[in-house]
């Protein structure tokens, strides 16, 4: 199968399978890792698990170019306190 006829497939179903995952502890804690290795500010390790938990099939659902902003926004707002 090439990538462009599993990329077809698989599309649809990206935002179900994201949402599932970040509902995963060990995807949580590989996402707040790299987030951590690619940030140069300081955080409490918890805060982007925590706030990983609160994502939805619908916040994921989005092609990045769209939900991509509005999901650093509140990353943004979670880790400053507001969110």
């Amino acid at each position: 199968m090439s990538a462009g006829i599993g990329g077809k497939f698989l599309a649809p179903h990206a935002g179900k399978i994201s949402a599932a995952l970040a509902k995963n502890w060990t995807y949580r804690w590989r996402v707040e890792r790299e987030v951590r290795r690619q940030s140069p500010v300081k955080y409490a390790r918890g805060h982007v698990r925590g706030w990983l938990k609160t994502l939805t099939y619908a916040d994921l659902a989005e092609p990045a170019e769209i939900a991509g902003p509005w999901l650093a926004v509140d990353l943004d707002g979670w880790l400053s306190g507001t969110g």
